[in-house]
């Protein structure tokens, strides 16, 4: 299963406010500047130039590895407001 957006910390009221969002017919690539998302970029998308992109590890990294398990979601604790990559 793949996730366009994904919701990280205390993601309640996020959550909400993406399902509104979604509800009035916004679009997923609309809602990438709200605060505690995460999202992936298409293949033909460049990363973000600015300081707040956080190159999140591969699933297959975590799954394999103890430390990336570890270290993806610790990387959000160091920016407020990151813009994220999930390979």
């Amino acid at each position: 299963m793949e996730a366009d957006l994904v919701c990280f910390g205390m993601g309640e009221n996020p959550i909400v406010e993406l399902a509104k969002r979604l509800d009035a017919g916004e679009a997923v690539k609309d809602l990438r500047g709200m605060r505690g998302v995460a999202y992936t970029l298409g293949a033909s998308e460049e990363v973000p130039a600015d300081d707040q992109a956080i190159d999140m590890p591969s699933y297959q990294e975590v799954c394999d590895s103890k430390l990336a398990f570890a270290d993806g979601p610790a990387s959000f604790t160091t920016k407020p407001t990151p813009t994220t990559q999930i390979d």
